[in-house]
């Protein structure tokens, strides 16, 4: 999930209620836009595609995980891109589905990366301090951007 001031973008999985598909909007995201049933909004569909990753959002992985040490950025990149679609699942049949798909479209080799990656993420001190390195980064990348619009 992304946020800006006025928008937020997040994967989600249609659900069939009665004859139409919907998507079912998080909480947080509701809130953090103040929005409300009946409240007009504008929505955008796209099917997700594998976006770049900035370098520096990376390289904790590597740093934290030994186990992704010897993944390149770019297989490391679209490890991400697939994560994140998983985590958007709600149901077996569909993550079945989804291992199809990276099959289909980035083979044999890359899922047997991806589960190592999969296996990695559980690290939750390891997490932690990704998730440290990736905050520290955003307030330097929020300074730098401010310095040079002359913002400070």
């Amino acid at each position: 999930m992304y946020m800006s001031d006025k928008e937020i973008g997040f994967l989600k999985p249609l659900v069939k209620i009665g004859d139409s598909l919907c998507i079912r909007i998080p909480k947080n995201a509701v809130e953090y836009l103040k929005v409300d049933e009946g409240d007009v909004i504008d929505v955008f569909i796209k099917n997700p595609t594998e976006e770049k990753i900035p370098e520096k959002f990376l390289l904790p992985y590597k740093k934290h995980l030994p186990q992704l040490k010897d993944f390149s950025l770019d297989l490391l990149n679209s490890c991400m891109f697939f994560f994140n679609i998983e985590n958007s699942l709600e149901d077996k049949k569909k993550l079945d589905g989804l291992e199809k798909t990276i099959v289909k479209e980035k083979g044999e080799a890359f899922l047997k990366k991806y589960k190592i990656f999969k296996e990695a993420m559980k690290n939750k001190e390891a997490m932690k301090k990704i998730v440290e390195d990736s905050m520290k980064t955003s307030e330097e990348f929020k300074k730098s951007i401010e310095i040079s619009s002359g913002k400070i």
